[in-house]
């Protein structure tokens, strides 16, 4: 076993951890006067009970083991005592705390918000079984040893704030504390250290109150000079040019190539005094001497070219100054890298560019290798490297203080792994150099001999330590251009202010914008559609401004309606571009739709359709209906229909599910892709009432010449009221004319009835077939139902006379009644001994003769009328003929019931008392 860890005894009892989470019990010979001892432990989900063996009085038990299951966490162990197999009160109680597990990994990373103070932890444990309160975070700030405890951990990260600007934090553990209080005693375990030891470097706190100046160096005061070496001897290839000064610094510096993709950015505000920036003059009481060392010639050096090459285009030379301040406290840094990073794209001069580097702290060192050595040019060697930047060497030095005995071949395989990163090489028409200065360094002045871009940045630096050297990460650079003229210009660092859009039509724009406190020479106005890409290729109606488009002037062109644009404003000082303004997005309303037309299918079916101009863009059509909504009793407009947009100039809808007979106004916009949508337009409308359903004949009754009709409409529960119905129409359309109307050659009966009512009464004419109709009626439009044939039967005639009779003819006479088409006579003799019928007549009219009847004969005659083939009920009428009698003959007669009348000599009429 392991050496005990932790114990706790009585003075009988003694409780050892062994292995961080085995507890050892033993009792002492000192203490044995029971029977039995049982030892009760408690900590964890249930209470275990061990009971010690071979007990005697003299000799203790052999120590019992117990594993624990959790790691970090307390337990109390209580010792009883049995006598006589009667338990005892606990004798004692023993609390032990076991040692938690310890973190496995541990991953360091920069709090990106604040990287100058802040990190962020992450560690890794076992988490099942493991117990902890706080953790253990312990470190060496530089050399002086720093312990912390925290427990603001969640899911093993943590983000820490109280760490020192470019600080060097090195051995860095992480231990996982355990804690328990008992008997108002505190129990700490600390975990083990589990993991590598970790190191983390704070990110400085950049230079403050940076400034620059630039001063036009009059020609030929610094010409025809031998180029200087830095003070770090020949490790450096850059050259310089000697100066005397009357104040010389022990102070070092470096120029290396350097790969840099920096952007253009504002200096900062703050800028400090400058002196009377005027051209040098050889008057000038300066620390600059404008003459040659003594006795310098120039000369080729070795590995020179044996060949001058040929003299650069005249160029003025300017001299660029700058200063800064020290970082803000608290803050650990070494010194300050200088950046300045040169494009010449436009310039096409790859020439040396940078050949008079100095500070006042480092021309000691330059004359001082021009009287040792006679020059101050970098001699080559055979064999020699590619140069190392300055993080690249101090990384070197550092691999190879962890790996003393690392072969050079190692070294180098650790340098190459860099990569560009560590040499200097820099694309074409770019390329970026790098100083190093110490901390004590205020001012930095170079010499610029070409045309190009320049960006400029100074940065802090902190290597001290174990730790990887790191740079301040705030960008302070700015940036200024040197034209082939000796030209310069300062890049702008104020935005635009301000930025207004006015549209002057559908199609063109103006911009404007507040004056600038800056001197600028230009402007430059960029654009892009941010809806041009939204729809698919194959349906983009778009075609300009797809891509951005940058346009020096203020007015905008050829803009598309219904397009969502964001225009960019920047300030030009010559060929530099000044930050941008705040973006302004605009979007332009569309066009909307035109020739809005509408085709009725059904009276609940009707199809929309409509054209669009060519030149405008849109995300969808929106068809919106207006209506009274029976349901909620609200007129309201509503969405019906949304369609996608697509090149087609022409598009349709079906709109089904209308209300009949109901007034609707359709509404049909464009709506754009732009963030909000803009859509247009309301005027596009057209309204429509609906024509009526065909209502449903449901009940027909005819009696006494009078019809009975009763429909029913829609299967909706429907609220005319609200309709725009005006009014039923029945109708009743016979077959045949009544001859007793001359108003037209066809019957026509037709009755209005208010649209509350679904019955109505007709007055028709019998005998005739008729084609009943309800017709709904509204302003525009109706809608007849099913036609119902109806046969009516012909009535018998009405008022039936006889006239004009004589001894053997009659003339019958009536009244017409409804349509016939024509009338059967029929008469018959009336004898008690039989029948002897007359011979049916036919006729077409209401007045008949029947003839060739027996003088003084009684008939009981009938008239049947016919329509449609269709007989009525007859009419009945009993006549008699005349008799020829004379005056001897008459009283002959003998019946009271028969009277001879003598009209004329010859004839007589007999009448029967029982007719008329």
């Amino acid at each position: 076993l392991n050496t005990s860890l932790f114990f706790q005894s009585a003075t009988s009892f003694l409780v050892t951890v062994e292995d961080d989470i085995s507890l050892v019990m033993a009792l002492e010979p000192s203490d044995l006067s029971g029977s039995a001892y049982i030892v009760k432990i408690t900590g964890e989900s249930k209470n275990y009970f061990l009971e010690f063996e071979n007990v005697n009085s003299t000799t203790p038990p052999p120590p019992m083991v117990f594993n624990a299951s959790y790691h970090g966490l307390y337990y109390i162990i209580t010792l009883m005592v049995m006598n006589d197999n009667m338990m005892t009160k606990p004798a004692q109680s023993v609390t032990v705390l076991t040692k938690p597990l310890p973190v496995t990994s541990v991953s360091i990373h920069d709090y990106k918000p604040s990287p100058e103070k802040g990190v962020i932890f992450e560690i890794k444990y076992p988490e099942k079984f493991n117990v902890f309160t706080r953790v253990n975070i312990s470190y060496f700030e530089d050399k002086e040893p720093r312990s912390v405890l925290y427990k603001d951990f969640f899911r093993g990260k943590m983000v820490f704030k109280h760490w020192l600007p470019g600080t060097c934090y090195s051995n860095i553990t992480f231990q996982l504390v355990s804690e328990a209080t008992v008997n108002r005693s505190t129990l700490v375990r600390y975990s083990g250290v589990g993991h590598e030891p970790k190191q983390h470097r704070t990110v400085p706190n950049p230079p403050t109150n940076i400034s620059h100046q630039i001063v036009h160096i009059t020609t030929g005061i610094f010409s025809d000079r031998a180029e200087a070496g830095s003070g770090q001897g020949e490790e450096e290839a850059n050259t310089l040019q000697p100066y005397d000064l009357t104040e010389l610094k022990n102070e070092s510096y470096s120029w290396v190539d350097y790969n840099y993709n920096g952007s253009d950015t504002q200096p900062s505000p703050s800028q400090p005094s400058w002196p009377s920036s005027r051209p040098y003059t050889p008057g000038d009481s300066e620390e600059f001497v404008n003459r040659p060392v003594e006795d310098y010639k120039d000369k080729n050096e070795l590995g020179s070219a044996t060949e001058s090459p040929p003299a650069p285009t005249p160029f003025h030379t300017l001299l660029l100054q700058l200063q800064w301040l020290p970082p803000l406290p608290p803050n650990a840094y070494d010194g300050f890298n200088i950046y300045i990073y040169r494009d010449d794209t436009h310039t096409h001069t790859h020439t040396q560019w940078l050949s008079k580097v100095f500070t006042r702290s480092t021309v000691k060192s330059i004359i001082k290798k021009w009287r040792e050595y006679g020059t101050t040019v970098n001699l080559s060697r055979t064999g020699r490297h590619q140069k190392l930047i300055i993080q690249a060497r101090r990384a070197l030095v550092r691999e190879a203080t962890k790996r003393p005995m690392a072969t050079l071949k190692e070294l180098q395989s650790s340098m190459a792994e860099l990569g560009d990163t560590a040499c200097g090489n820099n694309s074409p028409g770019s390329s970026t150099e790098v100083a190093s200065v110490d901390e004590d360094t205020r001012d930095f002045s170079v010499e610029l001999k070409e045309p190009g871009t320049y960006t400029v940045s100074v940065t802090t630096v902190s290597s001290s330590g174990v730790c990887d050297a790191r740079e301040s990460t705030s960008d302070n650079s700015f940036t200024l251009y040197l034209s082939p003229e000796g030209e310069w210009f300062e890049a702008l660092q104020e935005r635009p202010q301000d930025v207004n859009v006015m549209m002057l039509s559908p199609t063109s724009a103006s911009l404007s914008w507040s004056l600038s406190q800056e001197i600028h020479s230009g402007s430059l106005v960029s654009l892009l559609s941010l809806t041009c890409h939204k729809p698919k290729l194959s349906q983009r109606m778009e075609s300009h401004y797809c891509t951005q488009v940058n346009s020096s002037s203020s007015s905008i062109r050829n803009l598309t309606p219904g397009a969502q644009y964001r225009v960019v404003v920047y300030h030009t000082n010559g060929p530099l571009v000044g930050p941008p303004s705040e973006p302004v997005i605009f979007g332009i309303e569309p066009t909307g739709v035109r020739d809005l037309v509408l085709f009725p299918l059904e009276p609940t079916v009707l199809i929309l359709s409509w054209s669009r101009p060519y030149h405008v863009t849109f995300r969808k059509y929106v068809v919106e209906m207006f209506y009274f909504n029976p349901a909620t009793l609200t007129p309201e407009w509503s969405t019906y229909y949304e369609i996608a947009g697509t090149v087609s100039l022409m598009a349709s809808v079906r709109v089904t599910n209308l209300l009949p007979a109901w007034y609707y106004n359709f509404r049909v916009t464009m709506v754009t892709w732009g963030e909000p949508e803009l859509s247009c337009c309301d005027s596009s409308t057209i309204s429509f009432i609906t024509a009526p359903e065909a209502p449903e004949i449901s009940s027909v009754e005819y009696s006494n010449r009078l019809l009975n009709v009763g429909w029913k409409y829609s299967e909706r529960d429907t609220d005319l009221a609200h309709s725009r119905m005006l009014h039923w129409l029945v109708v009743a359309e016979g077959r045949k004319r009544v001859k007793k109307s001359i108003s037209s050659d066809v019957s026509r009966f037709t009755l209005p009835v208010s649209r509350s009512v679904m019955r109505a009464v007709l007055s028709l004419p019998p005998g005739d077939i008729y084609n009943l109709t309800v017709t709904a009626c509204t302003e525009r439009s109706k809608n007849t139902s099913q036609p119902r044939i109806i046969k009516l039967e012909p009535a018998p005639p009405k008022s039936l006379f006889a006239v004009n009779k004589s001894q053997t003819s009659v003339t019958l006479l009536w009244v017409e009644e409804g349509v016939v088409d024509f009338y059967r006579v029929f008469c018959k003799q009336v004898e008690s001994d039989g029948v002897l019928k007359q011979d049916q007549l036919r006729v077409n009219y209401h007045m008949v003769t029947v003839s060739s009847l027996l003088p003084s004969t009684a008939y009981n005659c009938s008239v049947t009328s016919f329509s449609h083939s269709t007989p009525s009920e007859p009419a009945y009428i009993g006549v008699s003929t005349l008799g020829m009698c004379n005056r001897e003959t008459a009283p002959s007669l003998g019946s009271p019931d028969w009277v001879c009348v003598i009209e004329r000599p010859l004839f007589c009429q007999v009448v029967h008392t029982g007719y008329v």
